[in-house]
């Protein structure tokens, strides 16, 4: 009898084997979240370094973001057409 208790504290008590797994699983998820923060810093880093460096990539990102346009250039901005609705057959 005391033998299963035992056993059964093994697994399912608060440092048993069911807490083990648990943590595992949890130190993973928290891995993959990491790695993928690392990942995006490093785009943003490198989004950085090029905007400081490429004057191209920075008028790009300023015409595209801020709607900037050049001394002498003419803007045109064109509505989407409408689509005509009607009744079918």
């Amino acid at each position: 009898m005391a033998l299963a208790l035992f056993a059964a504290a093994a697994v399912f008590g608060d440092h048993g084997l069911m807490h083990l797994l648990q943590l595992d699983r949890s130190r993973r998820e928290v891995e993959e979240i990491a790695f993928q923060l690392q990942q995006k810093n490093e785009r943003l880093r490198q989004r950085a370094r090029r905007l400081l460096s490429d004057d191209l990539y920075l008028e790009k990102v300023a015409r595209e973001r801020l709607g900037l346009v050049k001394p002498g250039e003419v803007v045109y901005r064109l509505d989407a057409p409408q689509q005509n609705r009607t009744s079918g057959p």
